[in-house]
Order: structure tokens, then sequence, then C-alpha cells
């Protein structure tokens, strides 16, 4: 890498833990030009589990097959969401291990169902049953369980959760701010901030937005409209249709009268 003065080289050294309080690096440069070391430190590590919130509960629906050996466990939800966990509560025997696969259900028209595969994992009876997954879209799932020649599982109760993200954004301090989501066409947006991040703030005040509501398409529309009929731009267009109105009548008086006292 460079800087102001030249060119500078980092070099990282991988070395076991230890509790060392000095070190002595030795460089064998006799037949080069010397080394300029200007710093030497060391980089720490963290690792942070990713905050999470729980979304509402779904609603489940079990069905069991002696024929395929198989639980089909189906659970809903009434809007769309991200998850990223699933945790199970499972009523079943004292030691068990099944192989288990994540499905995504897609209902189109006419009836019909897709499933798309998301994940394959274990439930085991000694472990809690919680399940890390890849970010999956959707509200309506489905988990088929293999049994084999034990007896079924019965899944009492199902949580899911979702990743807490941030947004960053500068806002004035007294004036109020609408966050809208659900646009399933809309691009990822082009803010000036992002040339300026090392002007953020290390530390940043964490806003907490109000209850959100869900809008219909309909009143999505209803609300555009209303807007639109109250923008600046339709009040001056209808004040130069008026103006014009009354420039034609105005234009047609005087003619007539003009007329009249030519007579």
């Amino acid at each position: 890498m460079h800087d102001q003065q030249g060119v500078v080289s980092e070099k990282r050294i991988n070395f076991p833990l230890s509790n060392y309080e000095y070190y002595k690096l030795e460089v064998n440069d006799s037949a080069s030009a010397p080394l300029n070391i200007l710093k030497v430190g060391y980089y720490t590590t963290t690792v942070e589990t990713a905050k999470q919130i729980q979304l509402p509960v779904p609603s489940i629906r079990q069905a069991d097959s002696l024929k395929s050996k198989q639980t089909f466990v189906e659970f809903n939800f009434k809007s769309d969401f991200h998850i990223n966990t699933l945790s199970f509560a499972i009523d079943g025997p004292k030691f068990y291990k099944r192989k288990a696969v994540l499905y995504k259900v897609e209902r189109r028209a006419k009836g019909s169902v897709q499933l798309a595969e998301q994940l394959f994992f274990n439930l085991l009876s000694d472990k809690e049953q919680v399940i890390s997954i890849p970010e999956v879209y959707g509200k309506n799932f489905l988990v088929v369980i293999d049994n084999g020649d034990n007896e079924s599982l019965n899944v009492t109760s199902i949580k899911a959760f979702q990743s807490t993200r941030y947004i960053v954004a500068y806002l004035k301090k007294d004036n109020q701010y609408i966050l809208s989501l659900g646009n399933k066409k809309a691009e990822l947006p082009l803010y000036d901030l992002e040339s300026f991040r090392d002007s953020i703030p290390a530390v940043l005040t964490e806003v907490k937005p109000l209850k959100f509501e869900f809008v219909r398409k309909e009143q999505v529309k209803a609300a555009v409209k209303e807007d639109w009929f109250k923008s600046r731009i339709w009040i001056w267009s209808a004040l130069a249709i008026v103006i014009g109105l009354l420039g034609l009548i105005s234009y047609r008086m005087i003619k007539e009268m003009d007329k009249k006292e030519n007579d």
C-alpha cells in the first residue's frame, strides 16, 4: 500500500497464542537494503452473535404418513418475512435423531403448489432444536421429517427469528420521517452518503421506529392520488387554467363592447 511518504508494505504474521510480554524479531537482510520498520502491532478479533428479533408466531398443521414413514409439518405466517432462525418445540420419545427438510411453499393460480427446497437438517433429542438457515423470504413453509420405523414426532410450536438490520441515515432533529417497505420491485438506491463513510461516527444513536402498519395497495394508491391533488404542481396548473379562462372571457367581452360602439 501507499502513504504520503512513498511505498509502504504491511506484513502480517500468524503464530500460536501465548502469554509472552516481549517478542524479538530478527531480519536477515545482509544481502539487501535494510528495512525501515515503522510500526509493530497486533489485531484482535471478536465474534459477536447477530441480534435477532422474534417474528409473529405462525399457525401449524401436522400430518403423519404411515406409508412414507414421514411427518409433514406446515407452518404459515400472515405476511412474508425474512427468516434466519427456526426454533422447534417437540414432544417425542426420549431419544431420537431424525433427518428433516425445509421447503418453501409457493401457492399459484388454480390451486397448484410448488415446493422449493431450502435446507437439510437433523432433529436431535440431546440438543436444543434451534436451526440456523440461509435467509429465506416467504410466509408458507413445510418441514418433512423422516421417521423411519420410529414413532412420529409431535411438533407443538415453531418460533421464527429474523436478524436485526440497521440503516444508516442522516436525520435532522424535530423532523418526522416515514419508513416505507414492501415494494418487491424496488431497486438498490444510490445516495451521496455512500461516498462519506469516513465521516460517519463509529458510535451512532439508534432510533427505533414506531409500530409498523400494514397498508393495502388500494390505500397506497388513494394516498398517492390525494397527495397529487394537494401538490403544488396541480395547484399551479389549476390556477393557470382559471387565469386562461378569465383572460378568454375578458377578451370576448372587450370585443363585444368594441363592436357595440362601432355600431
